[in-house]
């Protein structure tokens, strides 16, 4: 495997003070957290079985499934170009 020739860029999304973003604290025996939801009205629409999309357990990572994903990264390529 050959070195690449320069840096490698990492862009990593968060849904961390996202207006759609939803958390519920929990305690049970031993373990705490936060379950992390996406209120967001496409993500409540496509959910089935609860009002929001179950984005993870104490994380707030952006999922690839997020509906603004898309723009967020267009908006960076453009104020960097």
């Amino acid at each position: 495997m050959s070195k690449r020739p320069g840096p490698k860029l990492t862009i990593k999304a968060t849904c961390f003070d996202c207006e759609h973003e939803r958390s519920e604290s929990y305690a049970v025996q031993g373990d705490s957290g936060c379950n992390v939801f996406c209120a967001h009205p496409d993500m409540v629409a496509e959910s089935k079985l609860r009002s929001n999309r179950r984005i993870g357990d104490s994380t707030w990572d952006t999922p690839k499934w997020c509906p603004m994903l898309a723009g967020a990264i267009a908006d960076l390529t453009r104020k960097v170009s």
